[in-house]
């Protein structure tokens, strides 16, 4: 059976499309079945060792994820983030496109 089969699938869409899903409950489905952790900075050589570390120290934090990616000259790190998918990244208005709290929270979370 692989990491991909189609009721993982199903579980996974079903899981990301509940509004009650949290970060906690998607990353323990994506720790199971790492084949859906999103990884866009893996180069095309993928992962190094095919390994995330879940819940990755940085100081007195952590992210929810990290993984490496190497090219023929250079090493990357991805530190990750989650957030649950009921937060609004945009608050409804008609005059003006702004942050929501929770978003603006959120990338204080990681310090940029």
């Amino acid at each position: 059976m692989t990491d991909k089969e189609p009721d993982h699938l199903a579980k996974f869409l079903e899981l990301i499309s509940t509004q009650e899903a949290n970060e906690n409950a998607i990353q323990a489905f994506m720790e199971a079945h790492t084949a859906y952790m999103p990884a866009p900075n893996s180069f095309s050589r993928g992962l190094h060792l095919k390994s995330i570390i879940a819940k990755f120290p940085i100081g007195d934090r952590a992210c929810d994820y990290a993984y490496l990616a190497k090219t023929s000259v250079e090493w990357e790190l991805t530190l990750v983030e989650l957030e649950d998918s009921s937060k609004r990244i945009f608050k409804p208005s008609s005059k003006n496109e702004a942050f929501t709290s929770d978003f603006n929270d959120a990338v204080a979370q990681i310090g940029v």
